[in-house]
């Protein structure tokens, strides 16, 4: 099982939170690909991280059927589920197991991959 944040990752968010959390932008480039062939060994969930409610996890839906992703096999969560075996997430670090390798000037440095 393999987790995916929406925004920044997914859903291209360019211009960061606009307009009550609406989806204004396309997929980030590769993504539909690169989906295809991850769903055919592992189970994909997109946790829209300002997601709470039904309705919300619904606008997410319909984001994905306009652009072409509604065939995709993968599900939508409001919380991170047990068993994921990896987060996929633009504003992310990966935990090396030794907290000396996030120096404080590590963190106020980072920037997610569009350099936002």
């Amino acid at each position: 099982m393999i987790l995916l944040d929406f925004n920044g990752t997914c859903h291209a968010y360019r211009q960061g939170y606009q307009n009550k959390g609406e989806f204004y932008d396309t997929p980030t480039e590769g993504f539909k690909e690169w989906a295809q062939a991850a769903e055919k060994e592992f189970r994909l969930i997109i946790w829209p991280a300002r997601a709470k409610t039904h309705g919300d996890l619904q606008r997410v839906h319909k984001w994905m059927r306009k652009h072409g992703l509604g065939g995709l096999d993968y599900e939508l969560t409001t919380s991170t589920p047990i068993g994921v075996k990896l987060k996929i997430d633009d504003r992310a670090i990966g935990f090396t197991g030794n907290w000396a390798d996030f120096p404080m000037e590590r963190l106020r440095g980072f920037q997610t991959w569009s350099g936002r």
